[in-house]
C-alpha cells in the first residue's frame, strides 16, 4: 500500500511540474574562421544593400561573420583613450589538449584594458546585431522563409519562461562583475548578473530566475490564440564586464565557452493542426520577411561605413590590427624592458 501511494504522488508530481529544455544559444568553439577569415556558417552578405556606387570587387568584399576575432570591445565613453582601446579586444584561443574541461576546444579569449582611478566597465559585442529571421543558404534554396540561420549562433526562438542561464568562464582572479546581455521580439535590452570573476580556471557561473514557478498549480494561466503567433525570441547581444574604482585597473584577460538557456517552450511545438494554417495564409512568413528586410537594411548600411572608413584607412596606411601591433606600455613590458607576447596563452 505505501509503494502504490508513493508511485500515485510521484505520479502527481510528474502531472503537476513543468519540465524545462536547455538549449546553447551560442558557442563560441563553433565560431572558427574557415572560409578566408570568416566563419561560414554566420556570414552576411550587405553588398545588396550597397548600391550601384560599388564595383564587384568591392562588393565581393563586403561580408563580416561571428568569427571570434572580429566581435569588438567597447568601453564606457569615460574610460575610453587610445591606448585603453587599442589594447581591449578579442581573439580565439585553443583550449590544452590536456585540459580536464574543453580539451582542444576554441574559446573566446577577452582582454580589456581598464582605467585605474574610477569605475568602468567593457561591452564584449558581436560584429553586427545578430538577426533573428535571416534565412540560410539552404533555407533559401528551398524556399523556406522561416528564418533560421542565427538559430544557436545567438539566437533561440520559442522561448517562454526562462529557468536559468549560465556560462562556461576561465577566470583568471580578477573580482570584476560579469554581466549577459540579451534582446528579445520587443526590442529591451535583458541584463543578467551572473557573479564575479574572482576565480581561477573553468566554472560555470548561473543566474536562477528567482520567478520561476516549478508547478503548474501556481502559474498564473490563460489562454490566447494560437494562429498567427510569432514565437518569443532570445537574442544575445554581448557581455558586459564592470570594475569598480575600489580595484586595480589595467589588464583584464579571461575566457568564454558557451552560454547555455534553459526554459519553458512559449507555443508548443509537439502538437499538430488537422489544417497548417500558415501554408493557407502565410501571415507569418510576411512579417518574418518584412523583419529580415529590415534587419538587413540596418546591418547593411552600418557594415558599408565601416567597410568605407576601412578602406580610407588602409589607402591612407593607417590601418593597424591592434591583435599585431601592440604599443609598449608599462602594463605589457616585462622587467628586462622587452615587449611580452601579444598573444594570449592557452586557457587551462
Amino acid at each position: 500500500m505505501k509503494r502504490l501511494l508513493a508511485l500515485l504522488g510521484f505520479t502527481l508530481l510528474l502531472t503537476t511540474t513543468v519540465f524545462a529544455e536547455t538549449a546553447t544559444i551560442i558557442d563560441f568553439a563553433n565560431l572558427t574562421a574557415d572560409q578566408d577569415g570568416l566563419n561560414t556558417a554566420t556570414i552576411i552578405d550587405y553588398s545588396s544593400v550597397a548600391g550601384t556606387n560599388y564595383g564587384d570587387e568591392d562588393k565581393d568584399k563586403m561580408k563580416e561573420s561571428l568569427y571570434v576575432a572580429s566581435w569588438d570591445v567597447v568601453l564606457n565613453k569615460s574610460a575610453q583613450s587610445v591606448t585603453n582601446d587599442r589594447l581591449s579586444f578579442t581573439m580565439p584561443v585553443n583550449v590544452k589538449e590536456t585540459a580536464k574541461r574543453f580539451a582542444g576546444d576554441q574559446v573566446m579569449g577577452v582582454r580589456v584594458h581598464f582605467p585605474d582611478s574610477f569605475d568602468a566597465n567593457a561591452m564584449v559585442i558581436p560584429p553586427f546585431d545578430i538577426p533573428a529571421y535571416m534565412p540560410s543558404d539552404e533555407e533559401k534554396a528551398q524556399g523556406i522563409r522561416s528564418g533560421n540561420k542565427f538559430n544557436n549562433y545567438g539566437v533561440l526562438k520559442n522561448v517562454g519562461a526562462i529557468k536559468s542561464i549560465s556560462i562556461n568562464v576561465s577566470g583568471r582572479n580578477y573580482p570584476h562583475k560579469l554581466i549577459l546581455v540579451f534582446t528579445d521580439t520587443t526590442g529591451g535590452d535583458k541584463f543578467v548578473p551572473v557573479g564575479d570573476l574572482k576565480f581561477t580556471g573553468w566554472r560555470t557561473l548561473t543566474w536562477n530566475n528567482p520567478n520561476y514557478i516549478t508547478e503548474v498549480k501556481y502559474r498564473e494561466l490563460n489562454t490566447a490564440p494560437v494562429y498567427p503567433v510569432t514565437s518569443n525570441t532570445l537574442i544575445f547581444k554581448g557581455l558586459l564586464i564592470k570594475k569598480s574604482a575600489n580595484f586595480n585597473g589595467g589588464d583584464f584577460v579571461s575566457y568564454f565557452k558557451d552560454i547555455n538557456v534553459t526554459f519553458d517552450k512559449a507555443i508548443r511545438d509537439d502538437v499538430e493542426s488537422d489544417i497548417d494554417d500558415e501554408s493557407v495564409w502565410g501571415i507569418l512568413a510576411n512579417r518574418e520577411e518584412a523583419r529580415r528586410n529590415s534587419e538587413l537594411r540596418n546591418l547593411g548600411n552600418e557594415q558599408i561605413l565601416q567597410y568605407l572608413e576601412q578602406k580610407k584607412m588602409d589607402q591612407g596606411g593607417a590601418a593597424v590590427d591592434k591583435r599585431e601591433s601592440i604599443p609598449l606600455t608599462e602594463s605589457n613590458t616585462t622587467t628586462d624592458g622587452t615587449a611580452a607576447a601579444a598573444t594570449a596563452p592557452a586557457a587551462q
